[in-house]
Order: structure tokens, then C-alpha cells, then sequence
């Protein structure tokens, strides 16, 4: 495939048949011992041999294949984690990671067929924060207390939002501190 003028072909490995349709591809961390597991969804050699990360993602229409969106972040990523399991594995790994979208394609009628539209996009991965995040994850899942809250952080809302339909689903008897309150939130009974 020509993309962005790179010659890329599919990669000639017996393995991908694996890491894409069997157990998948795995990687522990050295220093926190941690293993990310993931199935390719294909990967593609250049000229000079280094492999690409390809990811397949659906969308319900084409302004929404971008990485602009909120869900991108969460796509580059991923395809980092793809990338950095994959250099465990000995590969020439490209830093190129890209992304195939696929849609309906309204436009074009029904007609008893689905047609689809497609686009290609690509990024520059970066895997160097991979073993300092499981690090930290390690850190997290063995201290004895839950994490400070961080001001601003949509996840501590979603974690105060939680702790408040467990409460009133009666799972736990205190109230949620106040959403700028740094403190962290009790454990729900039997859990601390």
C-alpha cells in the first residue's frame, strides 16, 4: 500500500497469525513486573524493514475519523502500547503508528449493501512513558490508600460520582467529600 509516499506491504511473519487471531502478543515490564497483553490488528513492513503498527477503528461517520477527538488520545495510545509490546518481541518497530477508519458511507444508498468510506491516518508514537506509567500503576495497586484526588481530574469526578450512587444504593454509609476536596474517598464496605 502507498501511503503518505511510504511503500508499505503487509508483514511476512508467522507469528502475526497468532497475535492477531489466537492468544495475541504479550510484554512484562522489567522494572514493575507488570504484563499488557493486546491482538494486532495488522502490521505492515516499509523498504528498510521496520515494522508498522495498524490499527483498525469504526466510526458512525467521517468527521469523526480523526484523532482530534476525544477518544484519540485513548487511540494513540493504544497503538503505543501496541508498539512498545511489540519492540519485546525483537522487531524493527516503526515510531509510525497508523490509523485505518472505516464508516457507513451514507451517502452512497443502501441498495441491500453496506458500503463503507475509509481513511488513513498516521501519528508518531512515542513508548518511553510506558514503564514509568506501570511503575506508578504498581505503586497505586499496592499502597493502602486510595490516591489523592487531582483538581480538574474527570476521573476523580467519575470517582466521586460513583461513590455517590454506591451510597445511595446503600453500598457505602459515608458522604463524598466535596469535589475539590484532595482528600480520597473511603472504601466501600468489606473493600478497606
Amino acid at each position: 500500500m502507498a501511503a503518505a509516499g511510504q511503500d508499505l506491504r503487509p508483514f511476512q511473519d508467522q507469528r502475526l497469525v497468532e497475535w492477531r487471531d489466537g492468544a495475541g502478543v504479550s510484554r512484562t515490564c522489567a522494572d514493575s513486573g507488570i504484563t499488557l497483553y493486546g491482538k494486532i490488528d495488522d502490521l505492515w513492513q516499509d523498504a528498510t524493514g521496520a515494522v508498522h503498527v495498524i490499527d483498525y477503528k469504526t466510526t458512525g461517520k467521517e468527521s469523526n475519523a480523526t484523532l482530534d477527538r476525544t477518544w484519540g488520545k485513548g487511540y494513540r495510545r493504544q497503538a503505543e502500547i501496541y508498539q512498545w509490546i511489540l519492540q519485546g518481541q525483537g522487531l524493527d518497530i516503526s515510531n509510525r503508528a497508523w490509523i485505518l477508519w472505516y464508516w457507513v458511507d451514507k451517502s452512497r444508498g443502501f441498495n441491500g449493501a453496506l458500503k463503507f468510506g475509509c481513511k488513513l491516518t498516521s501519528f508518531d508514537g512515542q513508548t518511553g512513558w510506558i514503564p514509568e506509567a506501570l511503575a506508578d500503576l504498581r505503586r497505586t495497586l499496592e499502597c493502602d490508600a486510595l490516591p489523592q484526588r487531582q483538581a480538574g481530574c474527570e476521573k476523580c469526578v467519575h470517582r466521586r460520582e460513583t461513590f455517590a450512587a454506591l451510597r445511595d444504593l446503600g453500598v457505602v454509609s459515608l458522604q463524598a467529600p466535596a469535589s475539590d476536596d484532595p482528600s480520597p474517598l473511603p472504601a466501600p464496605h468489606g473493600l478497606g
